[in-house]
């Protein structure tokens, strides 16, 4: 099992060892297996509720995604000027 960083990864774009413009197979040398396999524009890897994007013609990745983060992970505090919404929950574990 290792960590993941969802603080990290807004800061950097790094989702653990995953990052834009590697190959898919290594996504699956370092997350294991997806849970599931989809096609639209691009080819889809899933893990849980994280979408892991790559061109079907080179196979590099080029979008990480995730439609279902919990507002419940969420906390909002105001500024003067602004609102600011931070993490409650910084990582998750993968385990392979």
């Amino acid at each position: 099992m290792f960590e993941i960083s969802l603080k990290e990864f807004v800061k950097t774009g790094y989702f653990g060892p995953v990052k834009l413009g590697i190959q898919k197979d290594e996504v699956i040398k370092y997350l294991g297996e997806p849970e599931w396999f989809g096609v639209a524009y691009s080819g889809i890897l899933g893990y849980g509720r994280y979408e892991i994007f790559y061109n079907l013609e080179n196979n590099i990745v080029d979008g990480i995604q995730n439609d279902w983060l919990r507002t419940s992970l969420l906390k909002k505090r105001k500024t003067k000027s602004k609102k600011i919404i931070e993490m409650q929950t910084y990582s998750i574990f993968f385990s392979k």
